[in-house]
């Protein structure tokens, strides 16, 4: 008969293999459930922290620049408004913003119909009144040679009435001649004489009214030509020219378009008086004042500035500072070109000082994982910080110089006593 191997009768286990087996079960429960434990409470052994994602900094020694960092545009201090002097129709416009100009340089053209006629009656008025002028000059002067010729006249006749005259007059003291012919000739002596006096004195009247003829026709030319310049005044300025020298900021109009006189065309800054104008933070612009120096980076070059004016209200969390620059601006400086100044505030002597820690702000008590010597771990130390500068603040306690701490935002771990650094 075939026996089956499940009715064959085991022999029982001995006690020390039973008990060897238990152990070993308990043991394995224990360390779970201390495993389980440091996993539940946190900072036992701490976290590791791979060194790729953190950012170090050593506490270091010496002077400490305080300064604010703050970003801007160029400005020009004087802006010329270009308007229409006359009114008109825009015909063209020879500019665009951005485009450099020189003073007289043309910046739009217009056309009007009535100036350009009046322009045209000025101009026919003006050779009117000349003609006229010259007429008058001309009967000026066939007058006067009439006047002369006039007095030559009566002069010659008084000659002879007073040659005849003396003949007679001897002809009738020796009885040769009657007494009316002797009075006779006495008369035309005597009105021959008056004849000539008074065409000399005619020359006089005549030369004076000529000269009144040719007065009035000059003030008529000189007034002419007055309103011809006016006119020609008005037409020229339907070419509107740059007052000053600078950069085109804006267009205001576009050919076609119709002015009134006074109308904006265009603005014109003057890039000979840039100045930078910051945005400071709010919370930063107290330790600023008048006449503070500071550097103006434009990206082509570092200019030496002084603070002229801080805004007494802040728009948007910060204040408008206008910084005065040196004359000597760099090659493409001009108005709305962005820049970044930095304004040194103080400098701290003998100061332990580190990078600025993310999120942290000047006078403030901090916690930070001061790095163990190895690099392998990181505690957890107090900090007590002072004032400091954009990227770098001072250390009043905590941290001593050589100390290296994590300055890298570690708000992910948050309540943990120490980290592990792999």
């Amino acid at each position: 008969m075939r026996v089956n191997a499940m009715d064959v009768a085991r022999a029982p286990a001995s006690p020390a293999r039973r008990y060897l087996g238990i152990g070993m079960v308990v043991a394995l429960v224990l360390a779970a459930i201390s495993a389980a434990i440091v996993s539940i409470r946190p900072g036992v052994t701490g976290a590791a922290v791979d060194r790729s994602t953190i950012v170090v900094d050593m506490a270091k020694s010496g002077t400490l620049t305080i300064s604010v960092a703050a970003a801007g545009i160029l400005s020009a201090e004087n802006v010329h408004v270009v308007d229409a002097i006359e009114p008109g129709l825009v015909q063209s416009v020879d500019v665009k913003p951005g485009t450099l100009v020189a003073r007289g340089d043309v910046i739009a053209r217009m056309q009007d119909p009535e100036t350009q006629a009046s322009l045209v009656q000025a101009s026919s008025a003006v050779q009117v009144a000349d003609a006229q002028l010259r007429s008058a000059q001309a009967q000026s002067q066939a007058s006067a040679l009439a006047q002369k010729a006039a007095l030559a006249t009566a002069q010659a006749q008084m000659q002879v009435d007073s040659t005849n005259f003396g003949t007679l007059e001897q002809l009738h003291h020796s009885g040769y001649v009657a007494d009316a012919t002797y009075q006779i000739a006495m008369i035309k002596r005597n009105e021959s004489r008056g004849e000539a006096a008074i065409s000399r004195a005619q020359i006089g009247v005549d030369a004076a009214d000529q000269s009144a003829r040719v007065a009035a026709a000059q003030a008529q030319l000189d007034n002419a030509r007055a309103v011809l310049s006016a006119k020609l005044d008005e037409a020229s300025a339907l070419i509107v020219r740059a007052a000053i020298s600078g950069i085109v900021q804006s267009i205001a109009v576009d050919p076609g378009a119709r002015l009134d006189a006074g109308a904006e065309i265009a603005t014109i800054a003057d890039t000979s008086t840039l100045k930078a104008v910051l945005q400071v933070p709010e919370t930063q612009v107290h330790d600023l004042f008048a006449g503070m120096t500071c550097d103006v980076d434009t990206g082509n070059g570092v200019l030496a500035g002084r603070i002229e004016r801080i805004a007494p209200t802040a728009n948007n969390g910060s204040v408008a500072v206008d910084v005065a620059l040196g004359r000597k601006l760099p090659a493409g400086a001009r108005p709305a070109l962005n820049v970044n100044a930095t304004i040194v505030v103080a400098r701290i002597g003998s100061a332990i000082s580190i990078l600025r820690p993310a999120g942290v702000s000047d006078n403030s008590a901090i916690e930070l994982y001061r790095i163990a010597p190895g690099g392998t771990r990181a505690e957890l130390v107090p900090v007590r910080l002072g004032r400091g500068s954009v990227d770098r603040v001072q250390v009043l306690s905590g941290l001593h110089a050589g100390d290296t701490v994590i300055v890298s935002d570690t708000s992910g771990y948050a309540g943990r006593p120490s980290l592990a650094i792999h």
